[in-house]
């Protein structure tokens, strides 16, 4: 992170964190467990999306002043992306957290698959409204 950056900055650097760790987190729920079971495909754009996000994000944090008056619409078009790619992983995960909605005995392995997706539609949230914050700013470096 650049030392100028100012709080839109720093918000901007969280959001691509958060991003990361909603990434993992949906990896790690697809690949293994219960979803793996199921034979569950990766879905590209809840992938391809973040790691766009996560790149734009490293960029912007580091070069601040890359973009000069452009940064406001450069974090609505990440927020914009953020916020497909929560939606998508929502769609994606509808049917399995749904199913616990049905008073039966579920195997703990599913109960642990909806658990990491809420974490993980959680994580993918709370960077989509970092980056809406960031959206408010045409400046991520101090003057």
């Amino acid at each position: 992170m650049a030392k100028n950056t100012n709080a839109f900055g720093k918000i901007l650097c969280v959001s691509g964190l958060l991003a990361l760790a909603g990434l993992i987190v949906y990896l790690v729920n697809t690949l293994s467990g219960y979803m793996a079971s199921l034979h569950t495909t990766v879905a590209p754009l809840v992938v391809i999306l973040p790691v766009v996000v996560i790149l734009c994000a490293l960029f912007l944090t580091m070069k601040p002043k890359a973009l000069k008056g452009l940064t406001g619409i450069a974090t609505f078009v990440l927020a914009v992306l953020m916020g497909v790619a929560t939606v998508f992983f929502v769609k994606e995960r509808v049917d399995v957290i749904g199913d616990m909605l049905n008073p039966v005995n579920h195997p703990d392995t599913q109960k642990t698959a909806v658990i990491l997706s809420i974490v993980g539609i959680a994580l993918y949230f709370l960077s989509f409204v970092g980056l809406v914050i960031t959206t408010g700013s045409d400046k991520l470096a101090k003057e």
